[in-house]
């Protein structure tokens, strides 16, 4: 029987290793390792050959005008795949070959004030058309999954679930640790890009309104400056809780492991999420974790989190205060946690992600 060949898009590897990135990276590498039958080429719009040490893979680099639209396809034909994966919603105009997208969420269908007019634009125009035109979709969740029914009528026979794993693994006990990121004063770790839906403005005002009974512990924001964020530093100065919550900025992945691993508590109380991966990094870590009880962070974290109201400043006021100062519960949840993590991985996700591929080819 003659090789089956699957192109995989990883032109939006970046240096910012988060979202998107880090899902392509974890995912490629993971499907090296189940040593597939199948024939792998990464296809990059770069010069540098991201995932050129698996052995069943081979990137085809290249940094060219019409890259999408012309060069990908042409690829495509060349090396007779019969499928290409896009591993977020963007389609050329037309493709020699069945493709699969991966949708990580719909929060500029469901919120679309959270977004700048252009991204709003940006994701209409490629988002929408691509979802309509694959010939089928990995979600990073059920709930995304239900998402993509009910907002955009997609059948549930198109979409496959495929949930995200973990870069970390072990507990924090177990590994060396550098200097501490915060000079050794307790803190609560927020991670993710600074955006509206995120909810950083509830979390700082709820922080500030427990400020008093969390005396000693600093909150701290690690992420890059997104976007519709410029009220933030702003809000900070208002919150009347002097240098005690600090926007750390982005860091090196090397830098994040040790946040995570120093943090008394994680704190996700995103307004939304397609699937919500800090929460499972923290839970691989053993940090007790407060997460929001909405969207796809109640289906992730089960009973592993305290959950909160993202919308109700007091509820998550509320949670802060149990999570850092009450000893039982950071036991308990630090186990649970540890054990929902257990659950994912990134050979799961790939073994999923390869059984939807072998649907198609």
């Amino acid at each position: 029987m003659s090789s089956v060949n699957i192109a995989i898009d990883i032109s939006s590897l970046s240096g910012d290793f988060s979202g998107i990135p880090r899902y392509i990276t974890e995912l490629v590498k993971a499907l090296g390792g189940l040593h597939a039958p199948e024939k792998f080429y990464a296809l990059a719009r770069c010069r540098k050959a991201e995932v050129s040490d698996i052995s069943n893979m081979e990137t085809i680099a290249a940094d060219l005008p019409f890259w999408l639209t012309l060069f990908v396809p042409y690829t495509l034909l060349r090396k007779h795949c019969s499928l290409v994966h896009f591993p977020y919603p963007t389609l050329p105009p037309w493709l020699p070959c069945p493709s699969i997208i991966t949708l990580h969420d719909l929060a500029f269908i469901r919120n679309p004030d959270w977004f700048t007019d252009d991204m709003l634009d940006n994701l209409k125009n490629s988002w929408l058309p691509a979802i309509q035109r694959a010939n089928h979709i990995l979600c990073d969740s059920e709930f995304t999954a239900h998402e993509a029914i009910e907002l955009l009528g997609v059948k549930a026979d198109k979409i496959t679930v495929a949930y995200l794993g973990s870069f970390y693994k072990g507990q924090r006990e177990n590994e060396t640790k550098a200097a501490h990121p915060n000079d050794n004063h307790p803190y609560v770790l927020a991670v993710g890009t600074i955006q509206p839906r995120k909810n950083y403005r509830r979390l700082i005002e709820a922080f500030a309104a427990a400020s008093k009974q969390l005396s000693g512990i600093d909150l701290c924001i690690v992420g890059s400056q997104g976007w519709k964020a410029d009220e933030i530093p702003d809000l900070i100065q208002q919150s009347h809780t002097g240098d005690r919550v600090k926007l750390i900025g982005h860091v090196t992945d090397e830098a994040l492991v040790q946040w995570y691993r120093n943090a008394t508590a994680f704190a996700m109380v995103s307004q939304y999420e397609g699937f919500g991966l800090p929460l499972l990094e923290a839970f691989t870590l053993g940090i007790p974790s407060i997460a929001s009880n909405n969207s796809s962070l109640a289906e992730v974290a089960r009973d592993a989190a305290l959950l909160v109201d993202p919308m109700d400043r007091d509820s998550i006021a509320a949670g802060l205060v149990a999570i850092c100062k009450t000893t039982d519960l950071r036991k308990t949840l630090e186990a649970k946690g540890l054990a929902r993590a257990q659950e994912f991985s990134w050979e799961r996700c790939a073994r999923e992600t390869l059984a939807a591929y072998r649907k198609l080819s």
